[in-house]
C-alpha cells in the first residue's frame, strides 16, 4: 500500500517543543486582541466611545483608600456593591469602565470565552432602565421577569442614578432590583450617581440604602469637573 507521504511528495515532520510554545503564545495573543476589540465593542456600545480605553493606569485617584477599594473591588469577597457618588467630571464612570476591562481580563483568564464573558456584563442608565418598565406596563409586559433578569449578570453597572424624577414608583423599582441583588449575591453592582448620600437615599429609599451599607462601599468623589478644563469660552 502507498503511503500518503509518498503520494504528495513530502514528509510529515512532528512539531517541535519550542515551535509549539511559539504556536501557543501566538495563539494567546489573538486570544487577548479579540478580547481586547470585543471589550472596546462593548463599551462604546453600552457606554460611549467616550470610554474605551477607559483603564486603571492613567487613572489619576482623589484618595489611596478610593484607589485600594476601586482596584480590589471584584476579588472583595464580603462587599457586592460599590457606589461611585459625586459632582459631574470626577472620573465615575471612567473607574467603572476600568473595572469592566479588569473583570473581563480575570475571566479571560479563568478560561472563558470573550463571548461567555461579556454575557455576564451589563450597563445600563437608570433612566434608560424605569422607562423600559413604565413601556412594559403600558404593553401589559411582565416587568418582574425583567427585574430579575439582571440578577443573570454576574458584572451590573448602574450609572447616572438620581437623573430622572425620583417618583415613589422609582424608588420601588430600585428596591426590588437591589434587594434581588442583595439576597441571590451572585454577582457585583457598581452604582454611579451625583447625588450625595442623602439625595441618594431619597432616590433609592433607605432600605437599598441599607443593604448597600451593609454588603457594600461608599466612595465619595470630591473636587472640580475635569471636563470642564477642556472647555473654550470665547468673549463677544
Amino acid at each position: 500500500m502507498t503511503a500518503l507521504k509518498d503520494l504528495i511528495g513530502f514528509h510529515f515532520e512532528k512539531p517541535t517543543q519550542e515551535e509549539l510554545e511559539k504556536l501557543k503564545i501566538s495563539e494567546e495573543e489573538d486570544r487577548k486582541k479579540e478580547s481586547i476589540k470585543r471589550t472596546n465593542a462593548f463599551i462604546e456600545r453600552k457606554i460611549g466611545l467616550e470610554f474605551v480605553g477607559k483603564v486603571f493606569n492613567g487613572f489619576e485617584f482623589q484618595t489611596e483608600d478610593i484607589r485600594k477599594q476601586a482596584v480590589n473591588f471584584l476579588e472583595n469577597q464580603d462587599r457586592d456593591f460599590i457606589v461611585f457618588n459625586g459632582k459631574p467630571g470626577t472620573g465615575k464612570t471612567h473607574l467603572a469602565a476600568a473595572l469592566i476591562y479588569r473583570f473581563v481580563t480575570k475571566s479571560i483568564n479563568s478560561g472563558k470565552s470573550i463571548e461567555q464573558t461579556l454575557s455576564e456584563v451589563n450597563y445600563f442608565r437608570a433612566s434608560d432602565f424605569i422607562e423600559t418598565i413604565k413601556n412594559m406596563w403600558k404593553h401589559g409586559e411582565d416587568t418582574e421577569y425583567y427585574i430579575k433578569f439582571q440578577n443573570n449578570f454576574k458584572f451590573l453597572i448602574i450609572d447616572e442614578v438620581g437623573v430622572s424624577y425620583g417618583t415613589e414608583t422609582e424608588e420601588n423599582i430600585f428596591n426590588r432590583l437591589i434587594d434581588d441583588r442583595y439576597r441571590n449575591r451572585k454577582g457585583k453592582t457598581i452604582i454611579i450617581s451625583n447625588l450625595d448620600e442623602s439625595g441618594l437615599e431619597k432616590y433609592i429609599g433607605f432600605r437599598s440604602l441599607s443593604r448597600i451599607y451593609q454588603r457594600g462601599i461608599i466612595c465619595n468623589f470630591q473636587g472640580s469637573d475635569k471636563r470642564a478644563v477642556k472647555k473654550i469660552t470665547i468673549a463677544g
